[in-house]
């Protein structure tokens, strides 16, 4: 007898009631959900615009055939990176919009990238060009 209220004494030790126990976690979120917002002053910080439009913008088109033109003349690869650098020179704050055929291999653009980048061109966009 004396073993079995033992044993009952330890049950209800190693049984815990976790009810309440959630309870009090919920209206706590509850609390902190609202009061939330409140503690918030409603300013949202703004970054300012640091990048301004470019002055010009200089076109550069790669066709099919991996000829490379300026501003409508043809350029050797070569020499691109003195000419776009003469350009920014002459005007700076020139953006480059690259427009390249869409077959031509993605390595094809990371290279002429690095020679916008070699030559000091700070703005750049890329497109395909249209069929």
């Amino acid at each position: 007898m004396r073993r079995m209220a033992q044993h009952s004494q330890l049950r209800l030790i190693t049984e815990l009631n976790i009810t309440p126990l959630i309870t009090v976690v919920l209206v706590l979120l509850f609390v902190f959900m609202l009061a939330g917002p409140l503690l918030h002053d409603g300013a949202v910080p703004v970054p300012e615009k640091t990048s301004t439009p470019p002055s010009s913008i200089a076109r550069l088109v790669l066709d099919k055939s991996g000829t490379i033109a300026l501003d409508g003349r043809p350029v050797l690869l070569a020499n691109l990176k003195d000419q776009l650098a003469s350009l920014v020179k002459d005007k700076p704050g020139t953006g480059v919009l690259v427009q390249m055929d869409r077959e031509l291999p993605v390595q094809v653009l990371v290279d002429l990238m690095d020679v916008l980048r070699l030559a000091g061109v700070q703005k750049t966009a890329v497109a395909t060009l249209e069929k």
